[in-house]
């Protein structure tokens, strides 16, 4: 990690610019983040759709359970890439079975439901820490960000159910009000269609809020290792070095040689200071033959000076002071190899490789149960929660009626007389509606007859049946208004001669004679005399 090649102004942030930061990098890199997501989980969402096509809720929930997996390619990408190393997805695919092994039972086990997720997996993917280190760390990295982690969790999940719910409600509001859809039945019923659209949708919401989780959740690792290390300190002495060592550099090439010169010339002076008077005492005396001068080599003086200072130097090495001495015990597996089978068994060492390996889920159970009350807390508020949830889709009907009873008491108003500029007083209706409005449809006068028989059946939904309805209502919310009280003949009559209506009123197309002489025909059935 060369904090020189950082691709972000390392500096002090709050947990919600880190969040803020991290989204940033998703926008930068959004498509190999993106597809490092997405190809991996869609062959799984794909081959469960496939082998479980008879379990509708199989390949959502499949690949919405090992998004722990996913997540490490976005995470991967953004971490290389943050310190200007250019990888992609063809990088993640080769690293693929590296990056998922790593304590994989871990993060989809007991680490599944962790709110701070994103923010911990760091420690596992990038420092591949584990067992205790990675327990203290997480200790350290949790004092400031893990507040926010957690609101980033709750924020992603909502996030992800607005999708599909918006989808769903962009699709109905854009169908139209003459289509009479039972979406409520369409819900319960989980056809085949819709099953296949709420899958993808669910997948597909997934996989573009996967990204921005898991990266989220990185920046926030990053901005509180900036906080612990001090990145910002840190970048700013190396900039200062080496602006220093470059300054240091421009003045060498310009001085050195001025140096130079001089010792040279200095050199040069002093010998001949000296030769002078030696070859004037050289002429002068005239030696009859070699002395001998008897001295110790320099050589020998510098070995024994070097040998005391070895022996000083090996001294001090061998000291008590020296050394820094640490007493470590522990369980270790013996070579089976060379172990006699006579004297250990064989077995005890399996069962000592086993709790080596695996000795960390036991931890991890204990860790559980050291605080079982906090997590017994969240049993219950769960059970509660499904409690609520059952009880409520049990008894939907009888709710949904007495809500919308209570709708009607708390919009009870006075009766409106006008409605789609139509009189829907009683006074303006003759004696007998169905015989006049079929004299009317014999004579010719179509537009007369339809409008008359349908300002009856509004003035007989509201005196009759005790219908609020508004002057502001369409022909649509009346039918629904009329379909929520659950009455099958009033609600299909309604309907159908509304449809009529609005053919002739809108549409100025003339409705079948058949359906008309059946309206007036079904009239006395279904409003009778009041």
């Amino acid at each position: 990690m060369d904090l020189g090649r950082i691709s972000i102004e390392a500096r002090l942030r709050t947990p919600w610019e880190a969040i803020d930061l991290g989204f940033v990098m998703v926008r930068a890199w959004w498509k190999p983040l993106f597809l490092s997501w997405f190809i991996p989980s869609f062959v799984v969402f794909v081959i469960s759709s496939v082998v479980f096509s008879n379990i509708s809720w199989v390949p959502y929930v499949l690949v919405w359970w090992l998004k722990p997996l996913w997540d490490r390619g976005p995470l991967y990408i953004a971490s290389r890439r943050l310190f200007g190393e250019e990888v992609g997805v063809a990088d993640v695919l080769r690293n693929l079975w590296r990056l998922y092994k790593t304590e994989w039972f871990y993060w989809l086990t007991l680490r599944r439901f962790s709110f701070t997720r994103s923010f911990d997996m760091p420690l596992t993917v990038l420092e591949n820490l584990k067992g205790s280190s990675r327990s203290s760390r997480q200790v350290v990295l949790h004092r400031n960000h893990s507040g926010a982690a957690s609101w980033l969790t709750v924020v992603g999940i909502h996030t992800e159910g607005f999708f599909v719910i918006g989808i769903f409600a962009l699709v109905a509001i854009m169908i139209p009000e003459q289509i009479d859809i039972d979406y409520w039945g369409v819900l319960v019923e989980q056809d085949e269609l819709f099953v296949l659209a709420n899958n993808f949708l669910t997948f597909l919401a997934m996989s573009l809020i996967g990204p921005f989780y898991a990266v989220a959740g990185f920046a926030l690792y990053i901005s509180r290792r900036i906080d612990l290390e001090a990145w910002d300190v840190e970048i700013r002495f190396r900039h200062l070095a080496s602006v220093y060592q470059k300054k240091t550099q421009r003045g060498a090439r310009g001085v050195l040689p001025s140096i130079g010169a001089f010792l040279v010339g200095f050199g040069l002076l002093l010998s001949l200071v000296h030769s002078a008077p030696a070859v004037a005492s050289d002429l002068e005396s005239k030696p009859s033959g070699l002395e001998r001068v008897v001295t110790t080599p320099v050589y020998e003086q510098k070995n024994v000076a070097g040998e005391t200072s070895k022996e000083q130097i090996l001294s001090i090495i061998e000291g008590r002071h020296f050394h820094r001495v640490e007493m470590q015990s522990g369980w270790r597996i013996v070579n089976l190899e060379s172990a006699e089978p006579e004297e250990i068994p064989r077995w005890l060492f399996w069962v000592v490789d086993f709790f080596e390996k695996y000795g960390g889920v036991f931890t991890a159970i204990a860790k559980v149960f050291k605080y079982p009350l906090q997590y017994l807390e969240i049993i219950l508020w769960g059970l509660l929660i499904l409690v609520v949830v059952i009880i409520a889709y049990r008894y939907r009907n009888s709710i949904m009626s007495f809500l919308s009873s209570r709708d009607r008491e708390a919009s009870l108003q006075e009766a409106p007389e006008v409605m789609f500029g139509l009189d829907v007083t009683k006074e303006s209706l003759p004696e007998d509606i169905p015989a006049t409005v079929q004299a009317l449809w014999q004579a010719g006068d179509y537009r007369e007859a339809v409008s008359l028989l349908y300002r009856a059946l509004l003035t007989g939904l509201i005196h009759q049946y005790g219908f609020a309805f508004a002057d502001s209502h369409t022909e649509g919310e009346c039918v629904a208004i009329v379909k929520s009280r659950q009455n099958v003949e009033l609600t299909g009559y309604v309907a159908k001669l509304t449809q009529c209506w609005q053919l002739l009123a809108y549409g100025h197309l003339l409705p079948n004679e058949a359906d008309i002489v059946n309206l007036c025909q079904r009239w006395p059935e279904v409003f009778g005399d009041e």
